[in-house]
């Protein structure tokens, strides 16, 4: 047991007092703050600005993993965004009696100097705007263009040099066993896709001009492992290879990529789940470790029934918290007599701990810590419960989860906490984290993680029951 020191901000004091106004017996030594430590100003700050360009043939799902590491990277609170050359391309240069028709194969032949000088100059458009984007030094600015010409690569670094900005290339290599089920996959969806100049041809057809478009472009195509290179990534079936990785950032990019796989999301869905209704829902309890209600049993039947209907035989695996009411929730997917799925349990889906706060009715909290009530309602996301977390520390807790997510080569289902869920949005639904404390996730609902042709994805609301809204 460790006496934990509680810190009390008066009226008009801009730091807590150094008087230890309070001891109380604990067993986690946890530091006590106000809030969390900031990301280090409204972002993460580099020294420099950095340049990510995307490289690789067709259909290797290059679009995919520029939008997710964005996604990513702004997630933990790295001011990135992502630049798409093919954007840039069907914008300024497609042609308003064919549309986007003329971006068939024939246009990236060798030949077709317009559509080279075309070509050249979005990814100048691109550069120009990305340069905007990193103007002040600090950032990191995607350029998701094929890059296939080492020519155009060198032009890019000497863009790089004229900026003081660092540049590392992304290489995607791909077997063309699997980019052929990619664009498959990817055309069933092109309904959503802006960018369809196949919209009028069936998959069979639309892969036969994808194919060519790829032969075209592979008459040049250099890979980025030379000597020329200073710093890259290479994604390949044989493994990863990198040149010139240092620093925070960039390490931060070399372990995330290798978990992306565009083929995968649209192989395999990702579903999420609250536990059901707690005994200490009903008291409207902090934390704690409680069992389930007998309405949040009812939660349990009817969340293991929809699953059982999406036909997922025993592919599906199931992760849950160590939390009692997390296992129950999920128990009739477990020890069905039928199907027995694959339980994975993870510490890092816990619930948000809240510290000296756990097991406080929220009444009891403004009661007894009205200091606390009030600092948390005045930042609720960088707020750390004396003793306990903030939501600012659930984003590093659960980096590992989302990361094990993008790498699974199965379907999954995550029944977690409030907080730990809102969390988890905020990254697969493209909303700014810091906004998430306040998401209402209820209980009785099932949500269905469906990728795009884009690798954005979106989350659907499946609604079991109607739920009330209790407080958080």
């Amino acid at each position: 047991k460790a006496t934990v020191s509680v810190l009390y901000w008066k009226e008009g004091m801009t730091s807590p007092s150094t008087k230890i106004e309070k001891t109380r017996q604990s067993s986690y030594a946890v530091p006590l703050s106000y809030s969390c430590p900031t990301y280090g100003g409204e972002e993460e700050r580099l020294d420099e600005g950095m340049y990510l360009v995307t490289v690789g043939l067709p259909g290797r799902g290059k679009t995919f993993v520029a939008n997710k590491l964005c996604r990513y990277l702004s997630w933990i609170g790295v001011k990135s965004k992502c630049f798409l050359v093919s954007d840039y391309l069907r914008l300024n240069y497609a042609d308003e009696s064919v549309g986007e028709k003329k971006f068939l194969h024939n246009y990236y032949k060798e030949e077709n100097q317009t559509a080279r000088r075309e070509r050249k100059e979005a990814l100048r458009m691109a550069l120009k705007d990305a340069n905007e984007f990193l103007h002040g030094g600090s950032g990191v600015a995607i350029i998701d263009s094929q890059a296939t010409d080492r020519n155009i690569r060198l032009e890019i670094e000497q863009h790089a040099e004229t900026t003081n900005c660092k540049i590392t290339f992304v290489e995607l290599i791909m077997l063309d066993s699997y980019v052929e089920e990619l664009f498959t996959l990817k055309h069933s969806l092109m309904h959503s896709h802006s960018h369809n100049e196949y919209s009028h041809l069936d998959s069979r057809q639309a892969f036969t001009d994808f194919q060519q478009r790829i032969n075209h472009l592979r008459e040049n195509y250099t890979s980025i492992d030379g000597p020329t290179t200073t710093s890259y990534i290479s994604i390949a079936p044989r493994g990863t290879s990198f040149k010139g990785i240092h620093g925070y950032v960039p390490c931060k990019i070399l372990s995330w990529l290798p978990n992306l796989s565009a083929l995968n999301r649209m192989r395999f869905p990702i579903y999420f789940a609250r536990h059901g209704e707690s005994m200490f829902n009903l008291q409207n309890r902090i934390g704690g470790d409680p069992e389930l209600s007998e309405k949040g049993r009812g939660d349990a039947k009817l969340i293991c029934d929809y699953v059982r209907t999406l036909g997922l035989d025993n592919k599906l695996e199931v992760w849950t918290s160590y939390l009692k009411r997390t296992i129950e929730t999920a128990a009739g997917l477990l020890q069905n007599s039928g199907n027995v799925y694959k339980h994975r349990k993870y510490s890092a889906l816990n619930e948000i701990y809240a510290g000296i706060c756990e097991n406080l009715t929220y009444d009891e909290l403004r009661e007894s810590h009205p200091d606390i009530n009030k600092w948390r309602s005045e930042d609720k996301f960088a707020y750390r419960y004396p003793s306990g977390e903030s939501y600012q520390d659930l984003v590093l807790r659960i980096e590992p989860v989302i990361m094990d997510l993008e790498a699974a080569e199965c379907p999954v289902l995550v029944v977690s906490h409030q907080a730990v869920l809102r969390t988890l949005f905020a990254y697969f639904s493209d909303i700014d984290v810091k906004g998430t404390p306040d998401m209402v996730i209820p209980q009785g609902t099932i949500w269905e993680y469906t990728p795009t042709a884009t690798g954005m994805g979106k989350l659907t609301q499946h609604t079991l029951r109607d739920a009330k809204t209790i407080e958080t």
